[in-house]
């Protein structure tokens, strides 16, 4: 989920007095993919593998450093002279001794990166991205957390602590936002407002009402035998659940208001009409192409053939 150059990872190794020559790679591990550095020393030079990757850390983000350094006497050249990445030997990347979660919110984190990136077990210090996951992921994760700690937990918290250990932290800490509230309904004014959505649509409707161009059309055939009692309960239910659906929206002194009818008052006609086969298509196109003045009407509308 980040941009990853290679070549500014090379020259970053190459920054450091003890490389003469590197290279940067992509591996694909059993856990996602991994970044590792083949490295030439200097002659006469030792390279300490912890010493260069905290070197280049202090030039590249977290996410461009290498998690494995592989040392070689001489970097493997194909017929042309130039590096053959294919010979390059198979790294080995290091593996933290475990450390299990302790307190509720670290194992909360640790159970949620299991879960989600299909690791079987994961310890304070395993990183997300390590392990394999992305910003895509990341989404996934603190939507997760959020549901099972009961607070709001920004996307840029795994970024900034995208370990264990680290999250729970910020977690505990208060990092992240609190508690999500209850959802409840609001008190609403005499005159409700439209959103700017709302605005454009009414202006637009005002010059032509009877315009179909807005209109969105759903067709559905049904086969067998139809409770037509039962549909039109559902469709009724529909209306009940979403205000939207029997909002109308009258001019006020010029301006365009919200009125959200009672659901007593709203019902659509769903008696079926019989109609030839051959005909179906042409009646279809006729009911979906008649347009809505949603001053006075219902932004919906239902026809039901047999």
């Amino acid at each position: 989920g980040q941009r990853i150059e290679l070549g500014e990872i090379d020259s970053a190794l190459l920054s450091q007095e003890s490389v003469s020559q590197a290279a940067a790679a992509v591996v694909a591990t059993a856990t996602g993919d991994q970044l590792a550095a083949y490295v030439v020393p200097t002659p006469g030079v030792v390279i300490d593998g912890n010493e260069l990757t905290d070197g280049i850390a202090a030039i590249l983000p977290s996410y461009m450093v290498p998690s494995a350094v592989v040392v070689l006497d001489a970097f493997p050249l194909n017929t042309s002279g130039k590096l053959d990445r294919k010979a390059l030997p198979v790294p080995t990347f290091e593996v933290r001794e475990f450390r299990a979660p302790a307190s509720r919110a670290e194992e909360v984190v640790a159970g949620v990166f299991a879960d989600v990136l299909g690791v079987e077990r994961v310890g304070l210090d395993d990183d997300f991205f390590a392990l394999g996951g992305n910003s895509l992921i990341a989404t996934q994760i603190v939507a997760r957390l959020g549901s099972e700690l009961n607070s709001r937990v920004p996307l840029r918290v795994i970024f900034e602590s995208p370990t264990v250990q680290g999250l729970a932290t910020a977690v505990e800490a208060n990092d992240v936002d609190g508690g999500i509230p209850p959802l409840v309904a609001q008190r609403r004014p005499d005159r409700i407002p439209l959103s700017l959505a709302q605005q454009r649509m009414w202006f637009l409707n005002q010059f032509e009402s009877g315009s179909a161009v807005d209109n969105i059309p759903v067709a559905v055939r049904l086969s067998g035998a139809l409770d037509t009692n039962a549909l039109s309960a559902a469709v009724h239910d529909l209306i009940a659940r979403h205000e939207v659906l029997r909002t109308i929206y009258p001019s006020v002194d010029g301006q365009g208001s919200q009125v959200i009818l009672p659901v007593e008052s709203v019902t659509l006609d769903l008696t079926p009409e019989t109609a030839a086969a051959a005909d179906i298509l042409a009646r279809a196109v006729e009911v979906v192409s008649v347009g809505f003045d949603v001053t006075r009407e219902l932004p919906l509308s239902a026809k039901l053939f047999r």
